[in-house]
């Protein structure tokens, strides 16, 4: 198998032997082949954190470093403390706000302009091919923009903060084609439950979940796919990008994925996710009867 990118900055193109499509954009760091169970260091092209992992990261990078490795390439949101509750998180807040001035960080959104995942999903400034790390379990929203993105612990990101870089194990690759045509009373959460139900809630532990389809899927839906990845293990989430969509990046074949699956979409229906765990999901609306009080 070999995955062609076209990168339209440099004008060059790049042949990626025996990869798994996913880590393309590995390559183009990297210039080097991986395959499943390689240990590499990889320069991160954004690092993403939130008030509620700004804090703890802050503790660690400050124990080592003075400066962060880009300003430009640190992204802040404050979306999961603020407004805050308390007094006490009120000061972390403001210890928070006065670092990333220090540190002279320029992509600050302050509490009230959106979630983190949001924010990157609309951020022009990241591109397919970038690789993402973000101090969040669901940092693979980012895959809907044909990044590859995954979540850190405050330890790991605050490395990252000093250095720009951080180590990854090349994990295997499951393969979700998508076909055939969604129901009108059907959502894409729908769509994950029955990945769910079907991977079990650990069947992507360690892995990386690609989604391919031939239809033109809306940002927000492959978003929807890639984030809640995270629920049933996947280290990274990504969709392969369409022909339609982008020119410059073509694959062929499906040789280096260890299960590829089709997903008859007119076979998904209507479901709740019900407590307390990602498996219990198996209440299906179209089998119960009207809710009558």
């Amino acid at each position: 198998m070999t995955f062609l990118f076209y990168n339209k900055l440099i004008k060059k193109f790049y042949t990626i032997p025996c990869t798994p499509s996913l880590f393309w954009c590995i390559y183009l760091k990297t210039q080097n082949d991986v395959v499943v169970g390689d240990i590499i260091t990889i320069g991160v092209d954004w690092a993403m954190v939130h008030d509620g992992t700004i804090v703890l990261t802050k503790v660690q990078f400050e124990k080592v470093f003075d400066k962060v490795f880009d300003p430009e390439k640190i992204i802040v949101a404050f979306d999961h403390l603020y407004p805050p509750n308390t007094e006490n998180t009120a000061n972390l807040l403001k210890d928070s706000r006065d670092f990333i001035k220090r540190q002279g960080i320029k992509r600050f959104f302050e509490g009230g302009q959106g979630v983190c995942h949001q924010l990157l999903l609309e951020c022009d400034d990241i591109k397919p091919g970038d690789f993402l790390v973000g101090a969040d379990s669901h940092s693979a929203t980012v895959g809907a923009k044909y990044c590859l993105s995954m979540g850190v612990g405050a330890t790991d990101m605050a490395y990252i903060f000093g250095t720009g870089t951080t180590w990854i194990k090349i994990p295997e690759a499951i393969k979700v084609k998508l076909i055939e045509k969604l129901s009108s009373e059907c959502t894409y959460k729908d769509v994950f439950l029955k990945i769910a139900e079907t991977l079990k809630v650990d069947g992507a532990v360690y892995k990386g979940l690609v989604f391919e389809t031939d239809d033109l899927i809306s940002i927000e839906d492959r978003a929807i796919l890639c984030n809640m990845g995270t629920e049933i293990g996947a280290k990274f989430s990504i969709f392969e990008p369409c022909e339609d969509e982008l020119q410059h990046l073509l694959s062929d074949g499906d040789d280096d994925f260890s299960y590829i699956w089709e997903l008859d979409l007119d076979e998904v229906k209507p479901k709740v996710a019900c407590p307390h765990d990602v498996k219990d999901f198996s209440l299906s609306l179209a089998s119960q009867q009207p809710y009558s009080p």
